[in-house]
């Protein structure tokens, strides 16, 4: 079975069982052998589904497979455009989430009518999608008052990681590396850098943390404007020398972050998954997390959940600090966790072959 894929979110499921070949976008793409499609006018109005002829383009390729595993606006147009062309392959749509706060979009004002803009493409492409994918309950019931999809094609199969996430992995040089002690203790935060991710929330709490234990945190991540904000808080609340920033890692590198840290905390806004709480579970590392959107299911009994507000954190820090047992329990749940739900994730294989 030939499939077309844009994002694997399912690696060591997909790739095992299907011949795949990936949609990949310009000469990038086509050096690592991707399907590719390229704009006249550049990427962004390919990304928000604008150039009409790359999508035809793309469409066409469609027809020499099976199935099409769509994850962004593009591509599910290309399927829509497919479907006129002749295409009779399944064509399954891979909703991560579209993104909701929408003042923090990266195309300044334009930003703003993103959103509405991809979900009313979504809904006008209905028709096309056979089936509808979501990582978690949360978005699916997003996905179904969204884009008014019927709910019998909605289903949740969860996400999956590497399996180079695991517990064997070891912190100690890098550790060394960012200049922190064995005797200090290292919270860290991984994710992109915008106010969605919450990390204004967890440098507060840094502030609020008892004397009683030197800690460190560690901010790993992509900026998207919001470094600025984070260093001016953290000199005004006097912990900036407390903080390192190192700015995005490549992937096969943070199991050596997560092995290196004592706890991983996400104090997210909104999340639709979170990759970075498996990844840190698999590692057997601590998770605290705030207690919305997806965080709750993704998390289960193998983390702290948190309100989402700086004494609750600092709160939830200091208990992983101080209870031993708690951790020793932590690190068994959390790669238990991840298998269970790398099972659940194998039902993508009856979804594509069906």
């Amino acid at each position: 079975m030939k499939l077309l894929v844009e994002i694997n979110h399912y690696p060591g499921i997909l790739d095992r069982e299907f011949d795949i070949t990936y949609i990949g976008l310009g000469k990038r793409g086509e050096e690592r052998g991707f399907v590719t499609v390229s704009s006249r006018f550049g990427e962004i109005p390919l990304r928000a589904g604008l150039d009409y002829l790359a999508i035809k383009d793309l469409a066409k390729k469609y027809l020499d497979f099976d199935a099409v595993i769509c994850t962004n606006l593009p591509t599910i147009l290309a399927g829509k455009l497919a479907r006129r062309m002749g295409f009779s392959g399944k064509i399954i749509f891979d909703d991560y989430g579209v993104w909701p706060w929408r003042g923090y979009l990266p195309w300044g004002p334009l930003g703003m009518l993103f959103p509405t803009w991809v979900q009313t493409n979504i809904i006008l492409s209905r028709e096309a999608i056979d089936i509808v994918v979501t990582p978690s309950e949360f978005e699916r019931q997003n996905a179904i008052r969204k884009y008014r999809f019927r709910p019998e094609i909605v289903v949740r199969i969860p996400y999956t990681i590497r399996d180079f996430f695991s517990p064997s992995a070891s912190g100690k040089k890098f550790r060394e590396k960012i200049g922190v002690e064995d005797s200090e203790f290292l919270i860290t935060f991984a994710g992109r850098l915008n106010p969605t991710k919450g990390l204004d929330f967890l440098v507060k709490a840094l502030a609020l943390i008892k004397n009683e234990f030197s800690s460190r945190l560690l901010i790993v991540g992509r900026d998207q404007g919001f470094l600025r904000e984070i260093l001016r808080l953290g000199r005004r609340l006097n912990v900036l020398k407390r903080i390192i920033y190192l700015g995005a890692l490549p992937y096969r590198r943070m199991p050596e972050v997560y092995a290196a840290s004592d706890v991983i905390v996400i104090p997210s806004l909104y999340e639709t998954f979170c990759f970075v709480a498996l990844e840190a579970m698999a590692c057997g590392k601590p998770v605290i997390a705030s207690k919305v959107g997806s965080l709750p299911e993704v998390i289960g009994d193998a983390g702290i959940l948190c309100d989402l507000n700086p004494k609750d954190l600092a709160r939830a820090i200091e208990r992983v600090f101080s209870d031993e047992n708690l951790v020793a329990d932590l690190r068994v749940r959390g790669p238990q966790r991840v298998r269970r739900l790398k099972e659940e994730s194998k039902k993508i294989l009856d979804i594509v072959s069906s």
